[in-house]
């Protein structure tokens, strides 16, 4: 292979985007009867993450989803949030540089 002809390319998605889309994604798994999913279902200890309180389509849920993220240490979110855990960091750094703006 001739490293000099060699071309990289790389995509990069809308951040916050991709996040809606593995939040309805994460939605869909928990709320439907598909096997692959019944391990998110079966937890053999409750979620320690508040939104799974509210129903299912309720915009509280969502916004309390955000807070959860927001509040929650990683390891809990990691854990409990493995399929779109990856997708979250864009929402702890909006928030840090919302809080900063507030503060200015």
């Amino acid at each position: 292979m001739n490293v000099t002809r060699a071309c990289i390319v790389a995509v990069v998605r809308d951040p916050i985007t991709h996040f809606l889309s593995g939040y309805n994604e994460y939605e869909i798994r928990l709320n439907t009867d598909d096997t692959v999913n019944l391990t998110l279902k079966k937890r053999s200890a409750p979620n320690p993450l508040n939104f799974e309180r509210f129903v299912f389509g309720d915009e509280k849920r969502f916004e309390q989803f955000i807070v959860d993220i927001l509040t929650s240490p990683g390891d809990v979110l990691k854990d409990n949030l493995s399929h779109i855990y990856s997708m979250t960091g864009i929402l702890t750094g909006l928030y840090e540089t919302y809080k900063r703006n507030l503060d200015a």
